[in-house]
């Protein structure tokens, strides 16, 4: 559990002076629901369009941006499908272009104007077009993280995450630590990378000193089993 430090109490603090849910939330791009809306896609793993109903809602009490919602709606889509992919058959290349149409539509077509730096873009346009053409010529981490960004906007993170999980989609520690390497918001971009690398290889895929100082363990593996036979029994 991580919660943005006042994030949650000042949205409850808007909704007991009652503003409607749906307009409680901070206007911010950021890729931080991402990582909080992983449970739900456990628990919906078999329900793709309920899956992005509840977590377009989900995001939406903290978060009323659309480039939040549309990363979010995008990360959590992302691993639901990857626990349904064999692991000799995932497509890197036309992974993230299926995600783009999983959030046409949620964004401004012009995208989120960042304050400083680089131009307009979306979630959806990177993960459709500029993701893939970096990954189908291989281009190093650092050159990825230059053309998407790795600041605290989603359409920056999401990408990003995503692409450093899609080099190296079976080997964790090469997907994890480049991006918590590189600066600008490497917690959520590491944990974006990390969950869905890890949805790919499974628990016992992931190498011993990144899961032995990892509080509650036993326990957060017990809720992520518990989720996931809730979905195949909903499914």
């Amino acid at each position: 559990r991580d919660d943005p430090p006042g994030l949650s109490a000042s949205a409850r603090n808007l909704l007991e002076r009652g503003l409607p849910w749906h307009e409680a939330g901070e206007n911010a791009p950021e890729s931080m629901p991402a990582v909080l809306v992983l449970p739900l896609a456990l628990l919906r793993a078999g329900n793709f369009r309920r899956l992005k109903l509840e977590a377009g809602i989900l995001v939406s009490l903290t978060h009323t941006h659309p480039t939040a919602i549309a990363g979010a709606i995008a990360q959590a889509c992302a691993v639901a499908r990857i626990l349904h992919t064999p692991a000799s058959s995932l497509d890197v290349i036309s992974f993230p272009r299926a995600l783009s149409h999983v959030v046409a539509g949620i964004e401004p077509e012009r995208g989120a104007r960042p304050r400083i730096g680089r131009s307009g873009t979306t979630v959806g346009r990177k993960l459709g077009a500029e993701l893939p053409a970096l990954l189908l010529r291989r281009a190093p981490v650092q050159e990825m993280q230059e053309a998407l960004g790795n600041g605290t906007a989603a359409h920056e993170g999401i990408p990003f995450g995503l692409g450093c999980f899609l080099r190296t989609p079976g080997d964790f520690a090469e997907a994890v630590v480049p991006a918590a390497r590189h600066g600008g918001d490497a917690r959520a971009v590491a944990a974006i990378a990390g969950a869905l690398c890890g949805a790919y290889i499974g628990e016992s895929g992931i190498p011993e000193r990144f899961l032995a100082r990892l509080p509650e363990r036993r326990e957060l593996g017990e809720a992520a089993e518990g989720l996931l036979a809730l979905a195949r029994r909903d499914g």
